[in-house]
C-alpha cells in the first residue's frame, strides 16, 4: 500500500512512527512550503499575533530581520527533508500552484 502525507511539518510525530509507516508503506511527503520563504513582505513596525497563544505585539521588521527569517525557513525547510529522508520516506516539494506537477516530481517523472 502508499501513503501519501501533505504537510507544513509542524507538530509531526516521532521518528519511531514515521519509521514504522516508512516500513510498512510506499511513504511519500509533500511538503507545503512557506509561502514567505523567499521574501517576507513584513516592512516596518508591524503588529504579529502568536498562533498558540493569541497574544498580539509589535515587532520592527527591517532587512536583518527579512534574511534571518530567510534563512531560518530554508534551514527548517532542509532539516525536514533530511529527517524524512533519514526514516525511508520519499520527499517532495509542493508548489500551491500546480500539485500534480509537484507529486509527479516527488515520483522523478515529468511533470
Amino acid at each position: 500500500a502508499s501513503l501519501l502525507a501533505l504537510t507544513d511539518g509542524f507538530d509531526l510525530p516521532g521518528d519511531d512512527l514515521l519509521v514504522r509507516i516508512a516500513l510498512r508503506f510506499d511513504a511519500t511527503l509533500l511538503l507545503a512550503r512557506d509561502p514567505w520563504r523567499d521574501d517576507l513582505p513584513l516592512r516596518g513596525f508591524v503588529r504579529l499575533r502568536d498562533a498558540e497563544h493569541a497574544s498580539i505585539r509589535a515587532v520592527y521588521v527591517g532587512r536583518r530581520e527579512r534574511s534571518r527569517y530567510r534563512s531560518a525557513t530554508h534551514a527548517r525547510e532542509a532539516s525536514l527533508q533530511a529527517r524524512f529522508h533519514a526514516v525511508g520516506w520519499r520527499i517532495g516539494m509542493l508548489d500551491e500552484r500546480d500539485g500534480r506537477a509537484s507529486l509527479l516530481r516527488a515520483f522523478g517523472l515529468p511533470a
